[in-house]
């Protein structure tokens, strides 16, 4: 059986970087629980402000593939995707969601985020590569709850003050080949 490959591009670079130290590992803990915190509590002005200009943040597709085709299971960059969005774009969804004419997200979502299974591992210089996973409960309304759980594989470009990080890089793989949400109009 072969192992799972996400991006190619970022599980290249995770399987040759060294692990991090225990500093960049309690930092990354910080900057990560500190980003779910800001997400479950809506300050989302906080949250962009934790992005790097040049971000790419991405969800790509994921297909259900016999044994010998596991190397197809996902998407390449550039290929179809859930989303593929920069700084820019994220500023307009949330923009968007300041407006009347966010209707996926009028009552707003309840979210929680639990994040676990973080490594760090070293980069280039003043980037550390960090891998997490993510369970992130949805409730809208009265009856509508949702669970998503996920990989997350990230850039973060770092400085000795944690709440100066920003994140370069995102790649989010669902563990699921279907969403099963009603949309998919909250952040990963």
């Amino acid at each position: 059986m072969q192992p799972v490959t996400y991006n190619r591009k970022i599980t290249e670079k995770f399987e040759q970087s060294d692990y991090g130290d225990a500093q960049q590992h309690f930092l990354a803990q910080r900057v990560l629980y500190r980003e779910a915190e800001l997400l479950d509590s809506r300050r989302y002005a906080e949250w962009l402000e934790m992005l790097s200009d040049d971000l790419l943040y991405e969800m790509p597709l994921r297909t259900n593939r016999l044994g010998r085709e596991l190397q197809f299971e996902f998407n390449d960059p550039g290929e179809l995707s859930h989303f593929e969005e920069d700084k820019g774009g994220i500023a307009l969804r949330l923009r968007r969601l300041g407006t009347n004419m966010a209707w996926s997200e009028d009552p707003p979502s309840r979210t929680r985020r639990l994040v676990s299974n973080i490594v760090v591992k070293s980069a280039s210089e003043g980037e550390v590569l960090v891998g997490s996973n993510q369970l992130v409960y949805r409730s809208r309304l009265d009856h509508q709850k949702e669970l998503f759980s996920c990989a997350r594989f990230d850039i973060w470009r770092i400085q000795t003050d944690p709440a100066a990080w920003q994140l370069a890089y995102r790649n989010i793989v669902f563990d699921d080949a279907i969403v099963h949400g009603s949309n998919l109009g909250i952040f990963f």
